[in-house]
C-alpha cells in the first residue's frame, strides 16, 4: 500500500486535559484531571540525549530539569518525563520495550505489568519512536492504545488535532481507539484524532 496514510474518521476519542508549556525548561501547565498513577512498583532509565528535559518525579509538585551532567536518570511509576523544543530522551523499560521522545513532549511512564499492561501515556509528542514487548501498549496523545509484541512505530503531531502514526518493522502494530481498531504492517501509516492535547491543535 506503500507510504500513504490511511484515513481514520468519524472515531470517537477521549480529551487529555493536559498542558504543557515548553520555553528553556519544559513544565506542565497544569496535572491530569484523572488520579495520578500509585508511585513505585519499578524503576525506568531516562537518557538525556539534547537539552532541555525535565523530570516531574512521582508524588511531587515540581518538575527540575537534567543538569548537563546527567546523561541518565532513574524515575519510578508515574513519573512525568518532559521533553523541549529541540530536546530529546530515551526511556528504557525492563521488558526491552522503550520510547524515543523528541521535540516538544510530554509523558506519564507507567511500565510493563501492572492491570492495564501500560508502558506510558503521552499528554503531548512532536515525534516518538516506540518498540514494544510482550503485552505493553502505549497511549498517544488522543488516546489511542497501540499494542504489538515486537512492534516498532513512529508516532508524530501533524498539527490540527491529528497524530500521525508509521508502522516501522515487520510486526504488524495494533491501535485501539474507542471501540474501534486497525491493523498497520509493512510501512503503512495512519491519521488518528489528537484533540484536547497541546500541541495538537483543535480542543
Amino acid at each position: 500500500m506503500g507510504g500513504r496514510p490511511i484515513p481514520l474518521a468519524k472515531l470517537p476519542f477521549l480529551l487529555l486535559l493536559f498542558g504543557v508549556a515548553c520555553a528553556e525548561v519544559p513544565t506542565l501547565a497544569s496535572r491530569p484531571a484523572r488520579a495520578p498513577a500509585a508511585a513505585g512498583g519499578g524503576e525506568f532509565l531516562v537518557l538525556r540525549s539534547a537539552d532541555p528535559v525535565s523530570i516531574l518525579p512521582a508524588g511531587e509538585e515540581g518538575a527540575r530539569p537534567l543538569a548537563s551532567y546527567e546523561k541518565t536518570f532513574r524515575a519510578s511509576r508515574g513519573s512525568w518525563v518532559l521533553v523541549g523544543p529541540g530536546g530529546r530522551a530515551e526511556i528504557a523499560f525492563p521488558d526491552g520495550s522503550f520510547v524515543a521522545a523528541s521535540g516538544s513532549c510530554a509523558l506519564e511512564v507507567l511500565g510493563p505489568g501492572g492491570g492495564e499492561d501500560l508502558l506510558f501515556r503521552a499528554a503531548s509528542a512532536e515525534r516518538m519512536t516506540v518498540a514494544l514487548r510482550g503485552d505493553a501498549r502505549a497511549a498517544l496523545p488522543g488516546g489511542a492504545l497501540v499494542s504489538g509484541d515486537g512492534a516498532r512505530f513512529v508516532a508524530r503531531s501533524l498539527g490540527e488535532g491529528r497524530v500521525r502514526v508509521e508502522s516501522r518493522g515487520s510486526v504488524p502494530v495494533r491501535i485501539r481507539l474507542g471501540g474501534d481498531e486497525v491493523l498497520l504492517d509493512g510501512a503503512r501509516s495512519v491519521d488518528l484524532p489528537a484533540r484536547g492535547v497541546p500541541g495538537g491543535g483543535g480542543g
